[in-house]
């Protein structure tokens, strides 16, 4: 085992035109997903270093997860951030984590830029060109990154999340691919998932919770599909989006269970 990508290498593999992930705006299969992280990994693969963090300053979206997969490619490890929170405990995290790159959204450029001391950092997604029909094969594709993340060793880093940190200065925690692959496995025996489910994300991306959602859709081949945060605000209504999605798989907090059952959103009557 290397990096923990290879759960999508063997997903692409098996199930190319099967559905990958959505959200609100779009919904798309695990070859386009692998093709477009694919684009984007070669922006961040010119500079010659090696498991250096990226953060990905996106909301809680199909391209965030797209950067996330990017980054994996690019043999480094990403540190996902939260656009909602206060753009000085985001300086914080900059300057701590003194990122390689920062993968982001043109509306956020200005402020990313002051935070991060220029541009030069920067990778916007509005500017990485979509691939099409140019495109190597699927198997081409994944040579091409395994030559890249075949050095990595089961202790590197695969992502670090910041938390609030005790005194106010958030403190990143760092986990390992061997971490998450062990994490895996354990689920793949405890929820015995497959082609046919669809898993719905509650957690947020900047939150621990949301690895099992994505490395498990990866590993097992099921949707992933990421519920807006809108959802969750009514119990019913969130039934009602998760019966639409046809989600057959959550792993959501119990206080979100617990409001479900009060109201009685999952009675037959």
């Amino acid at each position: 085992m290397n990096s923990c990508v290879h759960f999508l290498f063997d997903a692409v593999r098996r199930r190319p035109e099967g559905t990958c992930i959505s959200d609100e705006r779009e919904e798309i299969r695990f070859l386009d997903f692998f093709r477009r992280s694919f684009a984007l990994a070669g922006g961040l693969t010119e500079d010659p270093s090696f498991n250096q963090p990226v953060f990905i300053y996106l909301p809680k979206s199909v391209d965030a997860v797209v950067a996330f997969a990017a980054v994996l490619m690019s043999g480094n490890f990403y540190v996902p951030g939260d656009t909602k929170s206060p753009l000085e405990r985001t300086k914080k995290i900059i300057q701590d984590l003194n990122p390689l790159k920062i993968v982001t959204l043109r509306k956020y450029e200005e402020s990313m830029s002051s935070l991060a001391g220029g541009r030069d950092r920067l990778v916007v997604l509005d500017d990485i060109p979509p691939r099409g029909s140019r495109n190597p094969d699927a198997g081409a594709m994944i040579a091409a990154c395994r030559r890249r993340t075949d050095r990595i060793i089961d202790m590197d880093p695969c992502y670090v999340m910041y938390t609030s940190g005790s005194t106010g200065t958030p403190k990143g925690v760092v986990v390992s691919h061997r971490g998450v692959a062990d994490y895996i496995d354990w689920a793949r025996t405890a929820f015995p998932l497959d082609e046919g489910d669809v898993i719905g994300n509650q957690s947020p991306l900047f939150f621990d919770n949301s690895t099992l959602d994505i490395y498990l859709g990866w590993a097992t081949g099921a949707a992933l599909h990421l519920t807006p945060e809108s959802a969750f605000i009514f119990p019913a209504k969130l039934v009602d989006h998760l019966e639409k999605r046809r989600v057959t798989f959550v792993f959501f907090v119990p206080s979100v269970l617990i409001a479900v059952s009060q109201v009685k959103a999952l009675s037959n009557g």
